[in-house]
């Protein structure tokens, strides 16, 4: 997820920012809460 912030010329530190608003839209859509878990933990989000 860092490379493709950084495609897009922004700072790897907006990942906080964006992680909890894709991983909120995802559950909402049904997405395993395991899966989201996962993602939470990958983007140092989760615990």
């Amino acid at each position: 997820l860092n490379t493709a912030f950084s495609a897009l010329g922004m700072d790897s530190g907006m990942i906080g920012q964006f992680a909890p608003v894709i991983l909120k839209y995802l559950g909402g859509e049904g997405a395993n809460s395991s899966v989201l878990g996962k993602l939470a933990q990958a983007w140092g989000t989760g615990s």
